[in-house]
């Protein structure tokens, strides 16, 4: 499990790629329903703070989170000897 939270679940590393090749890297055969997905998407109600003061909300944290998985996965391959930069 990559996200928990109690008023919208949890979302495991197989279900964000799910998600996220089905609607922000290829096949869009229809709206996203998933609605983590959709939460984290809209940025999961989190904040950055500037350094002029201001906060400002998070856009999206997919894209980290798939940058994440994706460096998971190059490790492992590294790990078993193999590696995707060839």
């Amino acid at each position: 499990m990559i996200y928990l939270e109690k008023a919208t679940g949890h979302l495991n590393r197989m279900r964000l790629v799910l998600a996220f090749r089905h609607q922000d890297g290829g096949g869009h055969i229809g709206a996203v329903t998933d609605g983590i997905y959709i939460h984290l998407d809209k940025g999961a109600g989190w904040q950055f703070g500037r350094e002029d003061g201001s906060i400002e909300p998070m856009p999206s944290i997919v894209g980290a989170l798939m940058r994440q998985v994706a460096w998971e996965v190059k490790e492992t391959l590294k790990q078993l000897g193999g590696d995707l930069a060839g």
